[in-house]
């Protein structure tokens, strides 16, 4: 049996390979091919993990039909997108249900934020003055790409889903009241159009504004 000394994963990306690799092993062992037949068979081979701790153990691993690698699932993100209510209104993506968003503009730093995002990600919907408040959530359905309509700039856009209205519009003084939410990065610069919270601080918002997680009902 062989010692792979690498993480099972690592073989996953070799499956391919694996039933030549162990003819040359059984042809230097005695011409046994019985393990590389089953593996041909049935995609399971016996190998040898080590881990960090130097602990050996054996396990199967079994090739499974198009998978090349195992990634965890990737963690949601939040956002605050800030958009002038005067150009652009977040009712509008509520009459359309989904569109594809372009407030980022040609601002650098807007779109070195945008490319961050990913499909999947929660956005709370910001109106600057004259509300300065929080007013909706979206969801991104798609990740940041570059603007169709205008290929020569390097502008970014993405989709976004209409989810459901803040109860209460929570506003910028709200926010700088409630300490939780007071290291917030778009506090220091309500000029982000773009700005990262995290999951505890995106939690609260939502429970300033009237929206708590119930059994069977998980936050939007």
């Amino acid at each position: 049996m062989p010692d792979c000394g690498f993480p099972a994963p690592y073989f996953l990306k070799l499956a391919s390979n694996w039933c030549r690799f162990y003819q040359l092993w059984a042809n230097s062992h005695g011409g046994n091919l019985r393990e590389c037949t089953n593996f041909c068979k049935t995609g399971e081979v016996p190998c040898i993990v080590s881990d960090r701790l130097k602990t050996r153990r054996t396990i199967i691993i079994r090739r499974l039909p198009g998978l090349t690698t195992i990634r965890p699932p990737a963690k949601r993100g939040y956002w605050i997108f800030s958009v002038n209510p005067h150009h652009y209104h977040w009712d509008t993506l509520f009459v359309k249900g989904k569109e594809m968003w372009r407030g980022a503009g040609t601002r650098a730093d807007a779109n070195r934020a945008l490319k961050q995002v990913r499909k999947g990600d929660r956005v709370l919907c910001y109106h600057s003055a004259p509300e300065r408040a929080l007013y909706a959530i979206a969801e991104v359905t798609r990740d940041p790409y570059p603007d169709p309509h205008d290929r020569e700039s390097k502008m970014m856009v993405a989709d976004l889903r209409a989810m459901e209205r803040l109860p209460r519009q929570i506003t910028l003084d709200d926010l700088r009241e409630n300490a939780s939410v007071r290291k917030v990065k778009f506090l220091k610069s309500v000029r982000l159009i773009i700005s990262q919270i995290t999951e505890e601080e995106y939690q609260e918002i939502l429970r300033m504004a009237g929206i708590v997680a119930t059994p069977g009902l998980p936050l939007p």
